[in-house]
């Protein structure tokens, strides 16, 4: 049995090994297997399914972002809170949350508006570490993702 020392050296095997398996099927040629080979980028229809999911996703943020503004404005307009010493402290740390919230909202509506050009130029879905499809499940929970699990994975290691 093989021990591997980490997650990155086994990651690396396994690509290794499924691309020397696609190669193999690939040479042999065989009639009812000739549509593994492996994919470069998603189709119309798939681009155009990504991005209805990703302009409803980026409706919702901005709608999000929108509250998150609306309760940075109220909250600072209120002087009922200014009483007490103690109120300020809560209030203070209520705007210091928001405000993050809203910082958080904002960038990723950025990786939103970033998706629909990757769409536009044709290369959403495309891992920018391995220059691999990433796999459609992996998109759909995660629209404005840029790298694979693969990726990630080794990035982090």
């Amino acid at each position: 049995m093989l021990n591997w020392q980490n997650k990155k050296s086994f990651n690396s095997f396994l690509s290794k090994l499924v691309e020397k398996f696609y190669s193999i099927l690939n040479k042999l040629k065989l009639p009812h297997m000739t549509n593994l080979a492996v994919k470069e980028r998603y189709n119309e229809s798939e681009l155009a399914e990504f991005r209805q999911l990703i302009e409803q996703k980026l409706r919702k943020a901005h709608e999000e972002y929108q509250f998150y503004k609306t309760q940075m404005n109220d909250g600072g307009l209120s002087g009922d809170s200014k009483v007490k010493s103690l109120d300020d402290a809560v209030g203070s740390s209520e705007n210091e949350f928001i405000a993050g919230a809203a910082a958080r909202m904002q960038k990723h509506i950025h990786h939103l508006e970033n998706a629909i050009l990757r769409i536009e130029n044709k290369v959403y879905g495309v891992c920018r570490a391995t220059g691999k499809l990433i796999p459609k499940q992996r998109l759909l929970a995660v629209p404005h993702a840029t790298l694979s699990i693969e990726a990630k994975n080794n990035s982090l290691g």
